[in-house]
């Protein structure tokens, strides 16, 4: 039995929204010690994380110790991929807490979303993420459709079929 084998991915509630906010500040923190530019200090405010939690956005992998991972997802992005008819479902923020990282969180939370895909008739799971994370998606089925660049900073548009 793998580590993940008792992982059950469920809805985030709205109670979630310390513990959802608690856990990028602790991405943001790990990335900024390392110098590596994708989630900038701060950038996801309380009140933002508590406003999708309230449009049911969130979902999370909960352990002993509360959330170990949750990903954002959504049903249009056209902030980073335009008005596109294609049926899809959009994923942001992927995070795994450093107390629960390599045992394989990220891939029950793509697998649980491409089921929340097929169910609600998407094409595609689509993502944007940083240059250093494609390989990451790349060996979880998803291909590279193209950057997308904004005046300050660019990311790569990736996409899955379901």
């Amino acid at each position: 039995m793998t580590a993940t084998a008792n992982r059950r991915v469920e809805r985030c509630r709205p109670a979630d929204a310390p513990a959802l906010w608690a856990l990028r500040r602790e991405r943001e923190n790990w990335l900024e010690h390392r110098g590596i530019v994708q989630w900038p200090l701060d950038s996801l405010p309380l009140a933002e994380v508590e406003e999708q939690l309230a449009e049911r956005q969130w979902w999370c992998v909960r352990g002993n110790e509360g959330i170990e991972a949750a990903v954002r997802v959504m049903e249009t992005d056209e902030e980073f991929w335009g008005a596109d008819p294609t049926p899809a479902l959009y994923l942001h923020t992927l995070m795994v807490a450093l107390t629960a990282g390599g045992i394989g969180l990220p891939a029950v939370l793509l697998a649980h979303a491409e089921s929340i895909a097929r169910r609600s008739g998407a094409a595609a799971l689509r993502l944007d993420c940083v240059e250093r994370l494609c390989p990451f998606y790349e060996r979880h089925g998803f291909a590279h459709v193209r950057p997308r660049v904004f005046p300050d900073f660019t990311t790569q548009l990736m996409a899955r079929v379901v």
